[in-house]
């Protein structure tokens, strides 16, 4: 992202921010609509769907996820106003998610006092891949963290993380001299490995946090539009299991304790 001074830059609400997002969305979901591309809403924006109608009233992220065919057909053939920011298409960009950009802002500085938010913001929503585990819970559980720890390979070699330890820091100095690109090849060949369409079991990747969630790919097969600010957008139809899942008791602000249900698998990798 380009360095731009915090004069350079308009102050916005978190609500302002919104509105540009909501810009974003609209554009986005209306393309995959025409293009009959499948997408879901994801994170805490599914969650601010459905218990606020809209966003999260502190919310500054926004987050969707579609099948890998589907996202890889809108990366292809995607020719709008959206700025997308790619792994292998994107200089210098190396997360395994797609970062669609506002046409003309880079990034804002967000001031707002009702929610003790001060900083700059890029303005850009996440879209995730959600690909294939196989056909089992076994193959899906052991796959998910193979591929975990690749992409935690992907991460250490581009940081400038250090340790206490010095066979540790070795160990970081080798991994940085590995080349990038071979790394991340690596990385999409074993993420895709599975094919979506006859996975019984699939996940959504994200950046490297010390969970994997497995889901069985059911859980996605109907979806149903629910109410977003003035738009309507698709939704998991079994929406209620992945925010108890992920949220616990969702439907009160900010409880994070989190719920665990029969159809959706986390696998703590540390």
């Amino acid at each position: 992202m380009q360095q731009i001074e915090d004069k350079e830059m308009k102050t916005y609400t978190i609500r302002e921010v919104q509105v540009l997002y909501l810009g974003m969305i609209q554009r986005y979901a209306e393309y995959c609509q025409q293009k009959d591309l499948t997408f879901f809403m994801a994170g805490g924006t599914l969650l601010g769907a459905v218990r606020e109608q809209g966003f999260i009233p502190w919310d500054d992220d926004v987050d969707f996820a579609m099948p890998r065919p589907d996202y890889e057909k809108f990366i292809r053939e995607y020719k709008g106003e959206l700025i997308l920011n790619v792994v292998g298409k994107t200089a210098a960009y190396n997360l395994p998610y797609m970062k669609v950009k506002h046409p003309e802002i880079d990034c804002v500085k967000v001031v707002d006092d009702t929610y003790k938010i001060n900083g700059v913001l890029p303005i850009a929503f996440d879209v995730y891949p959600m690909d294939g585990l196989g056909g089992s819970k076994k193959h899906a559980c052991l796959h998910a963290k193979k591929v975990y720890w690749m992409r935690y390979l992907c991460y250490l070699n581009v940081t400038s993380d250090k340790s206490t330890n010095i066979i540790s820091n070795i160990g970081l100095s080798i991994i940085r001299m590995l080349p990038q690109r071979l790394l991340l090849f690596i990385q999409m060949l074993m993420m895709r490995f599975n094919q979506y369409s006859s996975s019984k079991y699939v996940t959504r990747w994200r950046f490297p946090n010390g969970n994997v969630d497995v889901y069985e790919k059911n859980i996605f097969d109907i979806k149903v539009l629910i109410p977003f600010e003035d738009l309507f957008l698709p939704a998991p139809f079994d929406f209620d299991n992945l925010l108890s899942f992920v949220y616990g008791d969702y439907k009160t602000p900010i409880r994070e304790n989190e719920g665990l249900r029969h159809d959706v698998t986390r696998i703590t990798v540390n």
